[in-house]
């Protein structure tokens, strides 16, 4: 290679690399998303509440692996899903679920406690709450579909009752990203709701 023929490689190749860190440092900043519901009732000092009393066990929820993600997942068809560059969670997404399940519990059954399991403490508990989440996602603009199993086990471990499916669907307000995790938390009041009603039968 000649003298004249290596200066202009090293300039096109120097040339490149200002350009891909250019690019860096112009890149779309990542925006981070909190899911949770906003269900603030809490049964009242008159009000009898049918779970008084119980101390109930909370099994971190389970979710399926295309979710199970740091990027908010979006279905572009039945069968076709979109994973974001620019939009994750803040915490993952089963965390806020369980947690949303297990903040229910206290506020509106009137519970003894609720503990996360598993637990390193010593606890007798009364119940225990199982659910299983089989879809989370929907269209940005469109609908968000839930569909969960609810299962709830005794002191003994044993199941108090057939499974309880919940599958339901919420309108996102808007087409953005925002629109649709507030949909989802929609979502999640009404399946915190149903929790609440299995621990009541």
């Amino acid at each position: 290679m000649s003298r004249s023929s290596y200066i202009c490689a090293s300039v096109g190749l120097h040339t490149c690399l200002v350009l891909a860190i250019a690019g860096c440092g112009t890149s779309r900043p990542t925006s981070y998303f909190v899911l949770e519901g906003s269900r603030q009732a809490r049964p009242s000092a008159t009000q009898s509440a049918t779970g008084e009393g119980l101390v109930v066990g909370v099994v971190p929820v389970r979710i399926p692996a295309y979710i199970d993600r740091d990027q908010i997942v979006t279905r572009t068809s039945d069968h076709e899903v979109k994973v974001s560059d620019f939009e994750s969670w803040a915490e993952p997404l089963k965390s806020s679920v369980t947690r949303a399940i297990a903040t229910s519990l206290d506020r509106e059954l009137g519970v003894k406690g609720t503990v996360l399991l598993p637990t390193i403490a010593e606890v007798r508990l009364d119940r225990i709450v199982l659910v299983e989440v089989l879809r989370f996602d929907g269209m940005l603009g469109g609908s968000v579909r839930l569909t969960t199993r609810i299962l709830i086990l005794d002191a003994d471990r044993a199941p108090m009752g057939d499974a309880v499916w919940f599958d339901r669907t919420e309108t996102a307000v808007g087409s953005t990203y925002a629109a649709l995790v507030a949909a989802m938390g929609r979502l999640l009041d009404q399946l915190s709701g149903e929790v609440v009603a299995a621990l009541k039968v």
